[in-house]
């Protein structure tokens, strides 16, 4: 399944994974989506073991849904879909970024292999690029793959920053160590939150890194950005991959938020019983940033509340 493709200075993340058929059901298709994971052999493939391969299949199955697999074919068609890409199966962002989080969560080393295909030619920049490139970074140029859209330069705008940097580029560090202290003191003092220096830290800066310069200093100065972005992020016009993305780095450099988004969504449903216990264990990381990215954004996501809740929907 080709999963990566170089393009410009930096390599694009190009997934092209899937299926779709008809079937017995969602096991059969999940095996037929790993199968055709695993049979790919293009140079540009991702690299993945037999259990990295059934892990995607298992979650992309469901996620696609029995009704478009059996659309699309038999379980041996969708073995030979999985090689190429899942526009067929017309996927909404919030499927892509689903899909593309699980293919995160499966494959051990992913960011290894993208960093192997930039073929920088320095163990330095490698080194760099590892240290500073988070799976929220990625994730929503994968999920943009996924839908068989073309990733553009400034899809990678960010991406290529951390490159530039990692070469020895260190224009404009001032400019956003300001807007990346500015934005820690907020979240150190928000009253909302009990984050130490450090996840504050880490949290400013991945979310500078998903929104990029442009959009940040559009709102001002750093005091200005933080005044624009202290009630939500809509100044910012985030699409809902990216507010996914920057809630998904929030948990990353806050894994303790999970919990209490957990439980007060599970308290929001007003679902007792087995099915808050149900719902309670459904509610894993990726959910959990849906819930913070709903937070994040006072604009309407539909997208992002239909999945919320098909997920009740399972407990309930």
């Amino acid at each position: 399944m080709r999963r990566f493709v170089v393009i410009l200075i930096t390599s694009l993340l190009g997934l092209t994974a899937c299926g779709g058929d008809s079937g017995p059901g969602l096991d059969e298709y999940a095996d037929a989506l790993a199968e055709g994971i695993l049979a790919d052999d293009n140079d540009d493939s991702l690299d993945t073991t037999d259990d990295e391969a059934h892990c995607i299949g298992d979650a992309t199955a469901p996620i696609i849904g029995l009704d478009a697999l059996e659309e699309a074919g038999t379980p041996e068609e969708v073995t030979e879909l999985a090689e190429d890409d899942l526009s067929a199966f017309d996927l909404s962002d919030g499927k892509a970024i689903d899909i593309a989080t699980a293919t995160f969560d499966c494959v051990d080393g992913i960011v290894d292999q993208l960093i192997e295909s930039f073929e920088t030619g320095s163990d330095d920049i490698d080194q760099c690029l590892a240290d500073e490139l988070e799976d929220a970074q990625l994730i929503p140029l994968l999920a943009i793959s996924l839908k068989g859209a073309d990733v553009t330069e400034e899809d990678t705008a960010d991406l290529t920053e951390t490159l530039v940097a990692c070469s020895g580029g260190d224009d404009g560090d001032e400019e956003r160590l300001a807007y990346e202290s500015a934005l820690t003191s907020f979240l150190m003092s928000d009253a909302a939150g009990e984050l130490g220096d450090t996840e504050a830290t880490c949290i400013a800066s991945e979310a500078l890194g998903i929104i990029g310069r442009d959009r940040t200093v559009a709102l001002g100065t750093p005091d200005e950005f933080v005044a624009a972005t202290t009630d939500d992020l809509d100044a910012l016009e985030l699409t809902d991959q990216e507010i996914i993305a920057v809630a998904d780095a929030y948990i990353g450099c806050a894994p303790g938020v999970v919990d209490e988004l957990r439980t007060a969504f599970v308290a929001g449903t007003g679902i007792t019983g087995e099915p808050a216990v149900c719902l309670t264990e459904a509610v894993d990381d990726y959910v959990a940033a849906q819930i913070l990215a709903l937070s994040l954004s006072g604009a309407d996501r539909p997208a992002i509340l239909q999945s919320l809740q098909s997920t009740v929907q399972t407990c309930a």
